[in-house]
């Protein structure tokens, strides 16, 4: 990794897991500091965040496929929005929580989270944040990949499971998993349908073997 890439991860780091997402917490909701639940929560998503965004390789050349990249932005920024409502919500049809619910779901957020950084490690150096084709490309069946197509949705979507039983909210995790679970549909077309081009016959071959994101259901 050179200089100028690993400044530019720190960059990232800093700006969005240090200053922005504590900074909304604490204009919106400082009470979530005080709560163990929620700093254990908060602890593995930016540890699960900084990690991602070590293993994952920069590309040179910005290509991208359309708007999915402005959705998959916009669902990064309104993060934390979307935990200080789920909490508010929780507070106004319940007043109160459910511990061990929210330790349960601490544990689905952690297993998430471990999804997501090992389907990052399997991917290697074609896990960039842009979808795009190189003539190097290889097609990756191994490790997680061998039984889904699409680890890294899925492990989002798993942590949606695990934030709506840390919040113990409904509607706000209900939005938001419905949220990411269509824009991952329609980029992972998108995505496939480059890889079907690329690789043909033995893409198809892979489908035929392999779940998109659920295993055993689709």
């Amino acid at each position: 990794m050179d200089l100028d890439t690993l400044l530019r991860k720190i960059f990232f780091i800093v700006f969005f897991y240090v200053i922005y997402y504590n900074l909304v917490f604490i204009i919106f909701n400082p009470d979530i500091f005080q709560d163990i639940v929620y700093i254990v929560y908060l602890s593995i998503l930016y540890l699960a965040g900084i990690i991602d965004t070590f293993l994952r390789p920069l590309e040179k050349e910005q290509k991208e496929e359309g708007h999915y990249v402005k959705f998959i932005v916009f669902l990064f920024l309104v993060n934390p929005f979307l935990f200080v409502l789920a909490i508010e919500e929780n507070n106004i049809l319940f007043t109160t929580r459910i511990e061990i619910l929210s330790w349960v779901g601490l544990v689905i957020y952690l297993l998430a989270a471990l999804v997501v950084v090992m389907a990052r490690v399997n991917l290697g150096k074609q896990a960039t944040g842009i979808l795009v084709v190189r003539e190097d490309h290889e097609l990756i069946t191994s490790g997680l990949y061998k039984f889904l197509r699409h680890p890294m949705y899925s492990g989002s979507l798993l942590g949606i499971i695990g934030f709506a039983f840390v919040s113990q909210s409904i509607v706000i995790s209900l939005i938001s998993f419905i949220l990411y679970f269509w824009i991952f549909k329609e980029r992972l077309k998108y995505e496939e349908s480059l890889l079907e081009e690329a690789f043909g016959e033995k893409y198809l071959k892979y489908k035929e073997s392999s779940y998109r994101l659920i295993p055993f259901l689709y």
